[in-house]
């Protein structure tokens, strides 16, 4: 959910979310950008410090092997989101930060973004237990594959790798015996045995599945997608527009701006999926965060 005007994760009508790379969109769209960020900023840092309270008192909890999951990627959601406050200018933890990166901070809210859809894929969706045994399968053989190339790029033994290839075929065993997975189309099952997907389900049907789909989200994603790996959408009439140098400026402000109001949106959605996984565990209340810890032990240490 992005900001009190929708209930989907996708950029709301301030000019797209984002101010247009002539500079001028602001005035036509009648958005003042330093308000934006401002509100933004207060808004983002809100759910963050809710997500950590969340996580803080779900921690400790043995509440079975689903729940492990949600409390792991939570607890990565949580990180990933005090990463964004420190590029964030004028944040709790960077009060006086004067570098805006719109494209480093691009990156980092699609990584929160990518992390809650495996949140509720892997600990929050409520499915059977053969099909969350193959999504855990399926996940763990995606990373046993990914490891045997790593190492085998690294020059690794040849006994190390021979491990990797044990565990993957006996998770292609554990697999191949599970009714659940046997059910899937025959293409699908051959993908998913040679380790090519972390997921059986795509991104856009996980969306879906959340309530969350809708086709500017998608839109968005490509976006952020284009600054994290550097295709030209990120470096396009940077000079004319005099934005991508670190300097302030309304573009960048105005695309951060964006950026973490939609960042909030997906806070608030997996803190309320945390909060109603563990609620039969944990009596959670509302909290603040004391962002002073984090600053002193970044003076602490220059």
């Amino acid at each position: 959910m992005i900001g009190k005007e929708m209930s989907e994760w996708g950029p709301i009508d301030k000019g797209e979310c984002m101010v247009s790379e002539t500079g001028d969109e602001t005035q036509k769209q009648g958005v003042d950008v330093d308000q934006y960020y401002a509100t933004s900023l207060s808004e983002f840092t809100n759910a963050l410090e809710q997500a950590i309270a969340t996580s803080h008192q779900a921690s400790g909890h043995d509440a079975g092997p689903r729940r492990f999951w949600a409390s792991v990627l939570f607890t990565r959601l949580c990180s990933i989101g005090v990463s964004i406050l420190w590029l964030c200018p004028q944040s709790p933890v960077n009060l006086d930060g004067l570098h805006w990166d719109f494209s480093s901070l691009a990156s980092l809210v699609r990584n929160l973004f990518e992390c809650a859809l495996s949140f509720f894929y892997l600990g929050i969706e409520l499915v059977g237990d053969e099909e969350w045994q193959v999504r855990l399968r399926v996940m763990q053989l995606h990373d046993c594959m990914g490891r045997l190339r790593m190492f085998r790029d690294f020059g690794s033994s040849d006994e190390q790798l021979s491990g990797f290839e044990a565990q993957a075929d006996e998770l292609r065993t554990h697999l191949s015996s599970n009714g659940y997975f046997m059910s899937l189309p025959d293409s699908l099952r051959r993908k998913l045995l040679r380790g090519e997907q972390a997921s059986m389900l795509t991104q856009d049907e996980v969306l879906h599945r959340m309530g969350e789909f809708e086709q500017r989200t998608r839109g968005y994603y490509r976006f952020l997608s284009s600054h994290t790996h550097s295709f030209p959408l990120a470096f396009y009439r940077m000079t004319e527009h005099n934005r991508g140098r670190g300097e302030e400026n309304e573009v960048d402000k105005g695309h951060m701006a964006a950026a973490i109001e939609f960042a909030s949106g997906v806070l608030t959605r997996t803190t309320t999926d945390m909060q109603a996984a563990f609620k039969d565990v944990v009596a959670f209340n509302l909290g603040k965060f004391n962002w002073q810890i984090l600053r002193a032990r970044r003076d602490a240490r220059s």
